[in-house]
């Protein structure tokens, strides 16, 4: 017998801050966790210099993986999770505030990777258009 999959984490939505942050629900929420985890970092580890939260300038790219919106920091060290209604992700490992607009069929995007019925096959690559999505959940049998 199979036992059948449970989880607590949502399954209509690609994952986000509000989700894998267990005292996140909204932006602000979201700020404070990051200021209060660089704060304990500096208190804990004070001769490694860490950074003060900061505002990002420029833009970040965009990816999804296992089923999570993430930013690919510049920093290099970390993907933060990223919310596409908020518009906000906060790197918690260089303080970079990245405040950016996603792409515009986000929605789309989702929708077409949440008809793939396993979460860890959620991926979405900087560079993939909503097309290749598509062609992908096709060739695996997946509705597009």
């Amino acid at each position: 017998m199979v036992a059948a999959m449970f989880s607590l984490l949502p399954t209509d939505c690609l994952l986000r801050p509000k989700h894998l942050h267990p005292r996140v629900s909204t932006p602000d929420d979201y700020l404070r966790e990051q200021w209060q985890s660089i704060i304990a970092k500096k208190q804990a580890f004070p001769h490694l210099g860490w950074q003060l939260p900061w505002a990002f300038v420029g833009t970040a790219p965009i990816k999804v993986s296992d089923g999570q919106w993430q930013i690919v920091c510049g920093c290099g060290q970390n993907t933060p999770l990223y919310d596409p209604e908020w518009e906000l992700a906060c790197c918690f490992t260089c303080g970079a505030i990245i405040r950016q607009t996603p792409p515009l069929e986000w929605r789309e995007i989702e929708r077409v990777l949440l008809n793939r019925p396993n979460m860890t096959n959620r991926h979405m690559l900087v560079s993939q258009t909503l097309a290749e999505l598509c062609a992908e959940n096709r060739e695996h049998g997946d509705p597009d």
